[in-house]
């Protein structure tokens, strides 16, 4: 509520300044990171096994040759890698949208400014999750990719 609709509807500037009181009051607001944290850790444990086992078989290539069940493998890998983040963007666009909507009593008023900079920590952790995803699933590829000493020797 901003001060004109507090005035309009006869609570005056007094009512305003209570409601911003108990907004920011600490302990009354829930601790929407870890409830984010929980959907997400409940969400991916649930669906990234059913995804692996149920849509995985399914994934083109298939398995009729050893390079297409190689392919098959990794693009299963890669996607039950990618499916944990996508999933924590889609429940943080969901949790954002129901719990930060504008029709929400109580909710406050939208931040600008250099209030609503960016977080230089989230920054960082998303840039080195994702660098470290990659790496790593590069070093499974090329891991699998090494040849191997059958211990036959080529003669001349």
């Amino acid at each position: 509520m901003t001060i004109d609709n507090a005035e309009s509807e006869g609570q005056g500037v007094a009512a305003e300044a209570e409601a911003e009181a108990v907004i920011a009051q600490p302990g009354k607001e829930p601790r929407h990171i870890w409830r984010m944290v929980a959907i997400w850790l409940v969400l991916s444990a649930v669906l990234d096994p059913l995804f692996y086992i149920l849509v995985g078989p399914h994934v083109p290539p298939g398995t009729m040759t050893s390079a297409a069940k190689d392919n098959q493998f990794d693009f299963n890998i890669l996607l039950v890698a990618a499916l944990p983040v996508f999933l924590a963007v889609w429940v943080y666009l969901a949790y954002t949208v129901v719990m930060w909507r504008a029709s929400r009593k109580g909710a406050p008023e939208p931040v600008g400014g250099a209030q609503a900079r960016t977080h230089l920590g989230v920054q960082i952790g998303w840039i080195v999750t994702t660098t470290v995803m990659v790496l790593g699933l590069q070093r499974q590829r090329a891991a699998r990719d090494e040849p191997r000493d059958t211990g036959h020797r080529v003669q001349r």
